[in-house]
Order: C-alpha cells, then structure tokens, then sequence
C-alpha cells in the first residue's frame, strides 16, 4: 500500500517511535529514495540508531514528539519495544503484565509542527507513529500542518486493550483524522490478546 500511495521519489516521511531502526528499514525497501526524519528518546536505541549506515537521507533526532514541548520521563522495559511515556497498566487484560520495568529517563519532548518549523519543512508524505500509547499526543502536536493539509499519509499503532496508563483511546485518534479529512485505508498486522483485537 505505501508503494501505492507515495509513489513519487524521495518522499518525505517521518518515524515517530523508530526503536530499532524497523521502520527505517521498511520505507528504504518499498519507497524510492526516502528522505526520513527518525525520532528515538531512548539514549541506548538513539546510540545504536547512530551507529547504523542509514545513508545522506535518514535524520536520527534523539526525542519524542508529543502534543507540548517539554521534559517528560520516559519509562523503559526489558523489551525496549514497549518503552513509552506513559507505564504499563499491568494486570491480567495486559499480555504484558510480566515484562519488568527497568527504569526511567528524562528526555527531551518537542512536536512535529515545531520540528517542521525549524526544519522548514511544509509537507510530510508519511507519518508514522508508534509511541506506545502517546500517539493521540503525537497528533495534537502536528494541528498546524494537519490543518494546512500538510500531512499527506499517517499510519499510527491502535492499542484495542488496555495496555498502558492514561493511553491513546484508538476512537479519539481515528476522530482526530477524521476531522482534518483523513480515511481509513486498511488496518495491519491485527494481533489478537484472547478474543480481543
């Protein structure tokens, strides 16, 4: 779908929550020359972000976006897939209840209109969201250009169950776009905890 939707070269796509660098990895396979701008909060993911020959065109800034500029704590996992914002809800609904919790960090919050604003940038072709439950305050943080039509292309983790405390309802997120003209293209990689999605 992403080679249907961006065909154009060197589309301008953002990685919001890029861990390890798996996304980056997809959008230099499927897109024709991507220019990526990659956000990862964790200092040991962000190091070995760094570390990695992603080529002229991939950005590694070592932050998160949310709805504010701020400092926030970032809460880390034994699987560092799970670090967020936000903690674990824990108990029995969660499928990760046993994950241990091996931290925190204080790092650095910005939004995606302010980081187009100091990057001049005026369009973004795709943004891609996964910040384990924030991801309704990545959103608010791009109002500006997601008003203007600056946002071409979004695809964003829906957490279905509780997984995380205070989380992004998926219902407020798909309200969200909607209201700015967005459509639902398709759900991917559904995984399911039980009988629920």
């Amino acid at each position: 779908d992403l080679r249907l939707l961006l065909p154009s070269s060197r589309p301008l796509c953002f990685d919001v929550g890029a861990n390890k660098g798996q996304t980056i990895r997809m959008l230099q396979t499927c897109l024709d020359q991507p220019v990526i701008h990659a956000f990862e909060p964790t200092p040991a993911l962000y190091d070995r972000l760094q570390m990695q020959s992603w080529g002229d065109e991939v950005n590694i800034h070592p932050m998160a976006l949310g709805s504010a500029k701020s400092v926030m704590e970032l809460h880390t996992y034994a699987v560092n897939e799970l670090n967020s914002l936000l903690p674990l809800s824990g108990g029995k609904q969660s499928p990760f209840e046993d994950v241990a919790a091996t931290g925190t960090v204080t790092i650095e919050v910005s939004t995606v209109d302010d980081v187009c604003a100091r990057q001049g940038i005026t369009r973004i072709d795709l943004l891609k969201i996964d910040t384990q439950g924030f991801d309704l305050e990545v959103l608010k943080g791009a109002a500006g250009l997601l008003a203007k039509g600056g946002v071409w292309h979004v695809l964003v983790e829906l957490n279905f169950v509780n997984l995380y405390v205070g989380q992004s309802s998926p219902w407020a997120v798909q309200s969200l776009l909607s209201q700015v003209g967005f459509h639902v293209v398709d759900y991917y990689e559904k995984n399911r905890h039980g009988k629920e999605l």
